[in-house]
């Protein structure tokens, strides 16, 4: 990653969908490193599913206060609910 930007969070692609939610709701646009993504469009594979989230500098403090205050637990439930809810409409 560039040398002007920080690394502020590694996790699931579900986990990173919600750190990146809270971090737009504050205006800070972060930069997702994938390496499945980039493993798979250059035509290997990758055992990792593991994302990190990359901030500016400038905006590393907030960025974690924004991080320490997610509750990760609701972001679950709420996928899960969405996910049955999604099945429930395919099985009809």
């Amino acid at each position: 990653m560039p040398q002007n930007f920080v690394k502020l969070y590694t996790g699931s692609p579900i986990s990173v969908l919600a750190v990146l939610s809270a971090l737009a709701s504050f205006n800070i646009i972060p930069i997702i490193k994938d390496p499945n993504e980039s493993a798979r469009l250059a035509g290997f594979g990758s055992l990792s599913d593991l994302q990190t989230v990359w901030v500016h500098p400038d905006e590393f403090k907030k960025a974690e206060e924004v991080l320490s205050k997610i509750d990760f637990r609701f972001f679950f439930i709420f996928i899960l609910a969405y996910m049955k809810q999604f099945i429930l409409l395919l099985l009809g």
